[in-house]
């Protein structure tokens, strides 16, 4: 029997409601620029056994280089509306995401030694 499951999430400035089915990816991409640089972040969503799996990445440059970040988060099935309002106190019930795994780059300071 396939699962399917529904929960909110915050994009492009707003609540999206999305479902996803047992293995299917959701792929999300946003660019923005601005009078410093630019930014590009993606988010990923699949349905495992043990829960919904987000990855998140952002990579940009601005006035001080090339930055670039990745997260990775689970939400068992039964937290996905576990945090109430959790952006604006809307009272949309969002995920309760568990941090599995993060990095952070500054290529600008790698390249000079930091």
């Amino acid at each position: 029997m396939r699962m399917t499951v529904g929960f909110w999430d915050w994009l492009n400035g707003s609540y999206v409601k999305l479902t996803l089915r047992d293995g299917e990816v959701l792929e999300w991409h946003n660019y923005r620029s601005d009078d410093e640089g630019w930014t590009v972040e993606e988010c990923t969503w699949v349905l495992e056994d043990d829960g919904v799996h987000m990855h998140v990445s952002w990579v940009g440059r601005d006035c001080d280089g090339r930055h670039s970040s990745s997260a990775e988060f689970v939400c068992a099935v039964d937290k996905l509306t576990a945090t109430l309002g959790a952006v604006d106190n809307s009272g949309h019930a969002m995920p309760a995401w568990v941090n599995v795994s993060e990095e952070r780059r500054d290529h600008y300071a790698e390249a000079s030694g930091y």
